[in-house]
């Protein structure tokens, strides 16, 4: 199913908590709510408001640390959410 991405509610660099809202999706005249799946920080919008995403197409990546009360130089890890 095809999909069009009706707004973005988190710019790159922001950090969101899990659960937060980060895009809106129109499909079948209904609209769906992106939400981040982490607490994290928004690296990469893949798409621009209006463009068609297809099922299974990453939407935005976002980067998490590990364990949640990690220093910077901790590892970090770039979640993909599709």
């Amino acid at each position: 199913m095809q999909a069009h991405l009706v707004s973005w509610c988190a710019d790159p660099g922001r950090l969101v908590r899990a659960g937060e809202v980060v895009a809106i999706l129109e499909a079948m005249k209904m609209e769906h709510e992106i939400v981040a799946l982490e607490d994290g920080r928004i690296c990469e919008l893949m798409f621009a408001p209006g463009e068609a995403v297809g099922e299974g197409e990453v939407l935005f990546t976002q980067e998490t640390h590990l364990p949640a009360d990690a220093s910077s130089e901790s590892p970090r890890v770039i979640t993909q959410v599709r």
